[in-house]
C-alpha cells in the first residue's frame, strides 16, 4: 500500500523548532533563515490542518496537537537518522555559520586571524556579511554579531572584546615631513581623515590632549575607517586609528603613529548573539577563539 507522507523538508524543519523551542535556533540548526522555518512550518499545518504552535510575539510554543506530533515525528527521524549508521563512509555533517561584522573590524582584524580557527574545523562553512546596521536576529540569517556601539535590546548576549583605543597616525613620508613641528603646528597644517560613523573620534582625542579651537588645513571624510587607513597609508593626510584594527599597518610600517598621546577609552567590541544560540557549539568555539585572539591583541597593541 502506498504511504500517505506528508512533505518531508517540513517534517524535519518542524522537528526542529520543536526540539529547539524557537524558529530562530532552527535556523541555524539548519543553517536557514527564520522566515524560511515559518514557511515550512506553515506548509506542514496547511497538510495536516491543525495548529502545531502558538506564536506570540517572538516566542512560540506547542499546541497539544504539535506536542503529540512532535514525540512521535522525532522518533521517526530518528530511526531514520540511525539507519544511516551502517554505512562507516558517511559524511560528518557541516555546519554553517553566519557572522555579521562591520568593513574595517572585518578587512584588518578577522580575516588576518581566521585561518587560526578554521584549521582545527574542516566540517565547518562561515559566511561573513559586512555591515554597519544593527542585526534583527528574529529577521537576518545572522548567528553571531560583531558590533561596536550601544546595543538597544536587554534580551540579547553580549561578550565585550576589544578595547577601542585611538592614536593618530600617517604614513612614513608625511611623518617624515612633519618632523620637527609641534603638535599644534601639525594639526594647523594637515589634512584629517575621518570615517562618518566615527565623526566624534577627532574631537575626543584633541580634547584628551588639551587642544581646543583648531582648524586643520582640510577635512575628508570616508564612508568606512578602512578607507580612511588606506588613505592615511597612501600620503592622503593623518587619520585616527584604532589602535588593535590597525596593528598590522602600525607594525610593518605603512602607518606611523605620528602625535604622543594614544586615548583609550572604556567602550569595547561586542560578540553579539540570540540566547537561543547558546547550544550552537560553532558559535561557542567562536566565540572562545575571539577572546583568545584578543589577550594576544591588545598586547601587541597597548600604547607604550
Amino acid at each position: 500500500m502506498r504511504r500517505q507522507l506528508p512533505p518531508l523538508n517540513p517534517l524535519r524543519t518542524f522537528d526542529a523548532a520543536a526540539r529547539q523551542g524557537s524558529f530562530t535556533a532552527a535556523a541555524a540548526e539548519l543553517n536557514v533563515t527564520q522566515a524560511a522555518i515559518s514557511r515550512q512550518v506553515a506548509s506542514l499545518e496547511s497538510y495536516l490542518g491543525v495548529k502545531l504552535f502558538v506564536r506570540r510575539n517572538r516566542d512560540i510554543k506547542l499546541t497539544d496537537h504539535g506536542r503529540r506530533y512532535a514525540a512521535s515525528i522525532g522518533k521517526a527521524l530518528s530511526i531514520i537518522d540511525d539507519a544511516g549508521l551502517v554505512f562507516p563512509s558517511r559524511k560528518a555533517r557541516v555546519n554553517t555559520l553566519h557572522v555579521q561584522a562591520y568593513n574595517t573590524l572585518a578587512q584588518f582584524w578577522l580575516i588576518p586571524r581566521l585561518q587560526r580557527f578554521l584549521e582545527s574545523r574542516p566540517n565547518l562553512d562561515i559566511q561573513i556579511r559586512t555591515s554597519v546596521e544593527h542585526v534583527d536576529f528574529e529577521r537576518d540569517d545572522i548567528h553571531v554579531w560583531l558590533n561596536f556601539g550601544p546595543v538597544n535590546r536587554s534580551d540579547l548576549v553580549v561578550v565585550p572584546f576589544l578595547q577601542d583605543a585611538i592614536q593618530p597616525a600617517c604614513s612614513a613620508e608625511l611623518a617624515e615631513a612633519y618632523k620637527g613641528l609641534g603638535m599644534e603646528d601639525i594639526l594647523r597644517h594637515a589634512t584629517i581623515l575621518h570615517a562618518s560613523h566615527r565623526r566624534g573620534d577627532w574631537n575626543a582625542w584633541l580634547r584628551h590632549v588639551g587642544v581646543t579651537n583648531l582648524r586643520p588645513r582640510r577635512s575628508i571624510v570616508f564612508e568606512s575607517s578602512a578607507l580612511v587607513y588606506e588613505a592615511a597609508t597612501k600620503g592622503l593626510g593623518i587619520a585616527l586609528v584604532q589602535l588593535p584594527i590597525a596593528q598590522a599597518q602600525l607594525s610593518s610600517g605603512q602607518l606611523v603613529p605620528l602625535l604622543d598621546g594614544p586615548l583609550v577609552r572604556p567602550l569595547f567590541h561586542q560578540i553579539v548573539y540570540h540566547p537561543s544560540m547558546a547550544d550552537f557549539p560553532a558559535l561557542q568555539e567562536f566565540v572562545e577563539w575571539i577572546r583568545s585572539e584578543c589577550v594576544s591583541t591588545e598586547a601587541e597593541a597597548r600604547p607604550s
